[in-house]
């Protein structure tokens, strides 16, 4: 597998080294794998759409223009919002919204995917799209995101060994 950027690394490098690894030959049979899981496991899909919305939290976060931000961002919320959907059919108690006012969101909305945990992430909700709103705190952070979504698909996919090999954001999997 490739190596972590050096240090923290910007956006734009993390969304380089992600996009490397995910593109790999060895990588691609455990998407696969979530990929035929996803047409019938709730579960698969959830962590399949989870992995998808960080990479577009990524993406709009390393986006060079407005224009290219705005579009990461309109497709992130809409799979969100499909997420919320698939949320409201099969656990319906299991997600909802907590206000955070940042610099450039105002809520943070989160998913508890049964027997994987929590995912996070910031939003500033559609004012026609109904949100359960808690009134519990929930951490607005979103670092380990992708590392808990790989794991996961590692998990759910019977690949869980040969996932646990691959660093994340300085995480393993």
């Amino acid at each position: 597998m490739k190596s972590k950027p050096k240090g923290q690394g910007s956006a734009e490098q993390k969304i380089l080294y992600y996009r490397g690894i995910f593109k790999s030959a060895i990588f691609r049979k455990y998407r696969f794998s979530l990929d035929r899981l996803a047409k019938t496991n709730p579960v698969a899909l959830a962590i399949q759409l989870a992995i998808k919305i960080d990479f577009k939290d990524m993406e709009s976060m390393a986006a060079k223009s407005k224009l290219a931000d705005l579009s990461a961002c309109k497709k992130k919320h809409e799979m969100i919002y499909e997420m919320v959907d698939l949320f409201r059919v099969n656990w319906p108690e299991s997600f909802g919204m907590s206000y955070h006012l940042t610099n450039t969101t105002s809520h943070v909305v989160y998913f508890d995917i049964p027997g994987c945990g929590r995912v996070v992430w910031r939003i500033n909700p559609w004012p026609n799209y109904q949100l359960p709103e808690t009134k519990n705190t929930v951490s607005s952070n979103s670092r380990g995101n992708m590392a808990k979504c790989v794991k996961w698909m590692g998990k759910i996919t019977g690949y869980q060994e040969e996932v646990a090999q691959i660093k994340l954001n300085g995480i393993y999997c």
